[in-house]
């Protein structure tokens, strides 16, 4: 590989590998399906695995066989992929944000929309980790 490729994550948990310029491991990112990263030559190189072969070239076919999911895609997150969108916890938080907004909203009338949206939108979530939240 000469040139730094670009990849996305389809699947939240996808776990990328980092070293020091020396070649040491670094601790590993986690990543959100959404996320992208680039990949240089050196961690490219690095990627290999003792008969040469690096993680990064499997194809959809070879990760679903290997995980049993497609973990990444060349190139970056298609438009409207939102980051995390797969993960409880992203939403749960999103959901905790968008109701604390909500429940900010002087207009009791406005308010009480604003709630019920909330929770017709993370509701699933919110309920799952805090029921008492309502």
């Amino acid at each position: 590989m000469t040139n730094t490729r670009t990849f996305h994550a389809r699947a939240t948990g996808l776990t990328i590998s980092k070293f020091s310029p020396t070649g040491d491991a670094l601790p590993g990112v986690v990543l959100f399906a959404g996320q992208t990263f680039t990949v240089t030559p050196e961690e490219y190189e690095l990627s290999k695995d003792r008969t040469g072969h690096s993680w990064l070239d499997l194809d959809a076919q070879a990760q679903t066989a290997r995980w049993g999911m497609v973990k990444f895609q060349e190139g970056p997150a298609p438009d409207g992929m939102g980051i995390g969108e797969d993960s409880e916890f992203v939403m749960f938080e999103r959901g905790m944000q968008a109701l604390k907004y909500a429940r900010g909203i002087s207009d009791p009338r406005e308010r009480a929309l604003a709630v019920k949206a909330v929770w017709d939108e993370y509701g699933t979530y919110m309920r799952d980790v805090a029921p008492d939240l309502r």
